[in-house]
């Protein structure tokens, strides 16, 4: 049996049940092969101010330090921040916060192998900072913002080679993270890809008929278009409001949360799109698995992604997909199940939504491309690589 210590400010809370699901789903994927034990261990930021522009911080105040989710012990140490200009200086404090609660994990009988973290930074960074304190084992995986944002920056992208130095393991979720970090100058043979799966329990494709209920249920008859993910700018709604503006008699159904969502709202009723596109948040797995299956296409519109588990969610349901040409897409849609836009272009994004609701693709073969995406060989992995770190010091 493995102890670890999942470590991660990206997992879900009772305030944000969807917050960093994709971590606690490759969790409790590998928890399902009864051979780790785990407790996690995620901080959340805090800041005096709870006002006007800070106010986001008061949000998740009621938040418990300790909570039972899904079955998983899961720690809420709190570390200020300084908004804006204390960036830099987030690794230090979240690593002073979270090694309070981790010393009293350990002093309680939960002396963990490895330190499983996520996300480069600041998380990776801080993970190092306990791994070396504690001359514990350190894998970190890298998810795609933490590479492809903040590598590049002057300073967390020298804190990021440190940790990767001094990691024990590296796990990408896409080969385009691994090149990138080789291209940092990290070495390549302490990298692994373990791409994300599909629990095909949750995500599965539906009988037509019992689509087109779902089609009437949940009010998305005719064409429709659908978007899942955080209303931030780097997922780029913005570009889709104004594809959707060009595709008259279609609907788009956006799925999500986020500081964007206003500023999108306010740009729909600009396009006159009020009648056409429809908002939802606060929806569990099952639902989610319903609007996949009763959109007509979905749409993936970012800037930058790491491996996007929409992708592979909506293709599980049958649905194909249409999306920009970034982080790890490539790697898992092809031109049997969705169609690429290489250049990020309005017109290029128009005209593949036009083809895919035009009968381009058969629902049955996308699925059946989409089952191939479980988690087996993920948790499999997972399990070698903490096998084999399990015992080395930090």
């Amino acid at each position: 049996m493995i102890k670890t210590l999942l470590f991660s400010s990206l997992y879900p809370n009772s305030k944000q049940p969807r917050h960093g699901i994709f971590v606690e789903n490759r969790l409790r994927q590998l928890l399902k092969s009864r051979q780790v034990e785990t407790k996690v261990v995620a901080p959340i930021a805090s800041f005096p101010l709870k006002f006007g522009p800070f106010k986001r911080y008061a949000e998740l105040d009621p938040v418990p330090q300790r909570e039972l989710l899904n079955q998983i012990d899961v720690y809420h140490p709190r570390y200020t921040v300084i908004p804006k200009i204390g960036h830099n200086l987030t690794p230090k404090r979240m690593a002073a916060a979270a090694l309070l609660v981790i010393r009293e994990i350990i002093n309680n009988g939960f002396d963990f192998d490895v330190i499983d973290a996520h996300y480069f930074f600041p998380d990776g960074v801080a993970a190092s900072i306990i791994a070396k304190e504690l001359n514990k084992p350190l894998a970190i995986t890298a998810r795609g913002t933490d590479i492809n944002l903040f590598a590049d920056y002057k300073t967390s992208g020298a804190m990021i080679k440190n940790a990767a130095e001094h990691s024990s393991t590296i796990i990408c979720v896409a080969d385009s993270l691994r090149q990138k970090l080789i291209a940092k100058g990290v070495n390549a043979d302490k990298i692994s890809v373990l791409r994300n799966g599909v629990d095909n329990t949750i995500f599965y494709q539906l009988a037509e008929d019992e689509r087109e209920d779902l089609k009437q249920k949940l009010n998305m008859l005719g064409l429709t278009v659908l978007a899942v993910g955080n209303l931030s700018k780097v997922k780029g709604f913005d570009l889709l409001l104004d594809a959707i503006a060009k595709l008259s008699d279609v609907k788009l159904v956006i799925v999500g949360e986020g500081e964007e969502k206003e500023t999108l709202k306010r740009k729909a009723d600009a396009l006159n799109l009020y009648k056409r596109v429809k908002f939802v948040t606060n929806i569990n797995q099952n639902e989610l698995c319903e609007y996949y299956n009763a959109a007509d296409v979905l749409a993936l519109s970012s800037v930058r992604e790491g491996m996007p588990n929409v992708v592979l969610e909506s293709i599980a349901c049958g649905t194909p997909v249409v999306a920009t040409n970034v982080g790890g897409v490539s790697e898992v849609l092809n031109e049997n199940c969705g169609i690429i836009i290489q250049n990020r272009d309005l017109n290029e994004l128009v005209a593949a939504i036009k083809e895919t609701l035009g009968g381009k693709f058969n629902r049955n073969s996308v699925a059946a491309i989409g089952a191939e995406n479980s988690w087996s060989q993920t948790t499999q992995g997972q399990l070698d690589i903490f096998n084999m770190i399990k015992g080395k010091k930090a």
